[in-house]
């Protein structure tokens, strides 16, 4: 861990920076880093060692150029209502992504499950499904619900550096490796840049980890990772915090909110880290509309909380019975303006090309409607996809999978509309190793190459793939599917292909439509024959093989009671839904 540094990290850490980035104050940009040649890269690398060999760095590194922006819906005499962002020197950008890259994988299995800020395969998406199926395993268990979401006053600015160090000892085994980081965290200082050239004095920084840095998430995390134990559960997220206690009775939840909010209180004292009493807040979830306006009681310090009946979590807004209605009036209110926005930037013989829309449109809109689809995507206030009005093709599909004896047989189908009747397009058994979820997929993947170049509805039963196409698939897709542990999503390679397949058809939409209906409507008729034709496809049901067996013996095997409920336990979560 202390030894010189190569130039394979450098590389490593060189093909991080983000091109376009504003500069330090010393003006060296990421790209003229990025385009240097060998020699300066091997000059670098061994600069680099050097100081890290000797802890000492120049000290014009240690000096940041602060912006401050007015964060939104705040004034601006106010001086606590802007977010100081910090420009670093990019040459101190990569050593500390070389740093980084050594350090983190002792630390990271050293963090507790409960805090996922800035760690691989974990997102703010994780902690608020985590906290939202905590809170409906609750309304199934009829239990009561309190909530309370802390919030710390500059905490990266406030970090105790006497108190970091004694952490980063017990934390990284390397003496020579703690000494260099706290020495990259000593004798900070800044020059605050404002819009019309003005610039401050130069201000000293004893306490804090940088802003703008990437080192600072992973000192952050170091620097709470020993929150003592509640007997609420815990979730976190760098410094948003936020602890749920699960009881019978109001006064349960009261009374354990309470004695936990003093334990992290205490913590955070401790340590000089100030909780935000006025910003903090608690919350209750339950179904009881009798109680909907129903206040908890939490104090801090002898200072109550202020109660909200629908407070954000992570940039979602949770209502008491996690209908997700403010939620959503709150993003649909944010995405008008900004479609409005973008509006004013073209006409039809002028204004901004199709390119620059289309990343703008990316960039500001669609990253504002799928925040966080996975969590609020059930709500009975979503509108689901609509069949396209006049298209070219119809298609049901299905799949299916049976079990017999000790063997599994899948297949899928394709139904196309053709007047009033239904033909089956394609139907084909699955080779094994198979499931239902992956025949559903390799139906719906199927379904979109043949209606290549054509106007298409597919209509599926099932919530999995439906979900993987509008909700999940771009979201495994951003994080290299991958799950949290590193382990690949399942289903990963399949998932690949019907991605690239949706890309084939000139205009799709992708309807969920219920299962086993036994109304005369067209879409259930449609959806009935795939199914039956995806079971057709197995083999495994073919009335040939059971006329052939009929004629020799008599069939005495019944599926018992026992039987059906084995089957149901190894249906997957999703298919028991449907």
């Amino acid at each position: 861990m202390s030894g010189q540094f190569s130039t394979a990290e450098l590389r490593a850490a060189i093909g991080n920076l983000r091109q376009g980035k504003s500069p330090g104050h010393d003006n060296i940009h990421p790209e003229f880093v990025t385009h240097q040649s060998e020699t300066t890269s091997a000059w670098l690398c061994s600069f680099f060692s050097s100081c890290f060999q000797r802890s000492k760095l120049p000290k014009t590194w240690r000096r940041a150029a602060v912006i401050a922006l007015l964060k939104p819906g705040k004034t601006a005499e106010d001086p606590k209502a802007y977010r100081p962002i910090s420009l670093l020197c990019v040459p101190f950008k990569i050593l500390e992504r070389m740093i980084l890259s050594r350090i983190e994988p002792v630390v990271d299995p050293q963090l507790p499950r409960e805090q996922a800020g800035f760690r691989r395969g974990r997102s703010t998406v994780d902690q608020v499904t985590l906290l939202t199926q905590d809170i409906e395993d609750s309304f199934q268990a009829k239990e009561k619900v309190g909530v309370v979401l802390l919030d710390l006053t500059a905490a990266y600015d406030t970090v105790w550096h006497r108190g970091l160090h004694l952490k980063l000892l017990r934390t990284i085994p390397d003496r020579h490796m703690v000494k260099f980081i706290m020495e990259m965290l000593s004798n900070r200082s800044f020059i605050l840049r404002t819009s019309d050239g003005q610039r401050s004095r130069l201000r000293r920084l004893r306490n804090g980890v940088p802003q703008g840095s990437v080192l600072s998430p992973l000192l952050f995390n170091i620097y709470i990772h020993d929150l003592p134990e509640t007997t609420s559960r815990q979730y976190g997220y760098a410094d948003d915090l936020a602890i749920m206690l699960r009881r019978t009775t109001w006064s349960a939840v009261e009374q354990g909110l309470n004695q936990d909010m003093s334990i992290l209180a205490a913590y955070l004292r401790k340590w000089r880290l100030q909780l935000s009493t006025g910003k903090t807040v608690s919350a209750a979830y339950h179904l009881c509309n009798g109680e909907a306006k129903r206040e908890l009681s939490v104090s801090v310090d002898n200072k109550r909380l202020e109660h909200q009946l629908a407070p954000k979590y992570l940039g979602v807004r949770l209502d008491r019975t996690l209908s997700y209605k403010r939620h959503l009036e709150d993003v649909r209110a944010k995405v008008t303006a900004r479609v409005s926005l973008i509006r004013r930037l073209a006409g039809t013989t002028w204004g901004a090309s199709a390119r620059t829309l289309r990343i703008s449109t990316q960039a500001l809109v669609f990253s504002a409607a799928e925040y966080c689809a996975p969590v609020w995507s059930r709500s009975p206030h979503v509108k689901k996809a609509l069949p396209l009005p006049e298209a070219d093709l119809e298609y049901w599909t299905d799949g299916s999978c049976y079990r017999v004896g000790e063997t599994l047989s899948a297949g899928y189908a394709i139904v196309r509309a053709q007047g009033p009747e239904f033909v089956v397009e394609k139907a084909e058994a699955i080779p094994q190793p198979c499931s239902a979820q992956l025949a559903e997929l390799v139906a719906l993947t199927e379904a979109c190459n043949l209606a290549s170049g054509q106007r298409i509805t597919i209509y599926t039963d099932s919530a999995y793939a439906h979900n993987v196409r509008h909700l999940f698939g771009a979201i495994w897709k951003g994080r290299g599917f991958k799950k949290a542990d590193g382990s690949p999503v399942q289903h990963h390679a399949q998932i690949v292909m019907l991605l690239q397949a949706m890309m084939k058809p000139k205009e799709k939409a992708i309807a969920k439509c219920a299962a086993h209906k036994s109304d005369s409507s067209r879409v259930t008729q449609g959806n009935k024959t795939a199914d039956e034709a995806a079971k057709y496809a197995t083999g495994a049901d073919r009335p040939g093989k059971v006329l052939l067996v009929t004629h020799e013996v008599e069939l005495t095997e019944k599926i018992t009671l026992q039987d059906l409920l084995m089957m149901q336990e190894e249906a997957n979560a999703l298919d028991k839904n449907v």
